[in-house]
């Protein structure tokens, strides 16, 4: 059903057919976490790779004790997103510091997934606040 062989922690073959290991320590770098009042601004930041087309759509996703089904959800997102705004998009997972490490598998897999960008809070919890600093550190305004 899901695209992927295998499943929980190991390796996974994402819709590219790329081997992916879930579990190994290695962390690609993660998003600072923004600090100070939760409110957006009107400015959009500036582009971090200037190759890639300006982003449409960021879409902030919260996270907490998600690792099983983290891969599965990137996967779907941009084999979807892929075929209808190559390029032009951001998936921004903002993780609640896991403990299941929710935060350390998306790490591992974004780069499989150029698009991916992860976020690991400390002290900071809930749905509303990670959604805000997910539309804070986004590419695109609303």
């Amino acid at each position: 059903m899901y695209p992927f062989s295998g499943s929980g922690c190991g390796d996974m073959k994402p819709h590219n057919s790329k081997a992916i290991n879930t579990c190994t320590p290695e962390i690609y770098g993660l998003l600072p976490v923004p600090e100070g009042p939760l409110t957006i601004s009107g400015e959009v930041p500036p582009p971090t790779d200037l190759d890639r087309p300006s982003i449409l759509l960021s879409v902030a996703i919260p996270t907490f004790r998600e690792s099983q089904n983290i891969p599965i959800l990137i996967d779907r997102l941009t084999g979807l997103l892929d075929q209808l705004i190559p390029r032009q998009y951001e998936l921004i997972v903002i993780d609640d510091d896991s403990p299941d490490r929710t935060w350390e598998v998306a790490a591992n897999i974004a780069s499989y997934y150029p698009q991916l960008r992860v976020m690991r809070r400390r002290g900071e919890r809930g749905l509303s606040t990670a959604v805000i600093r997910g539309w804070q550190v986004a590419g695109v305004r609303f």
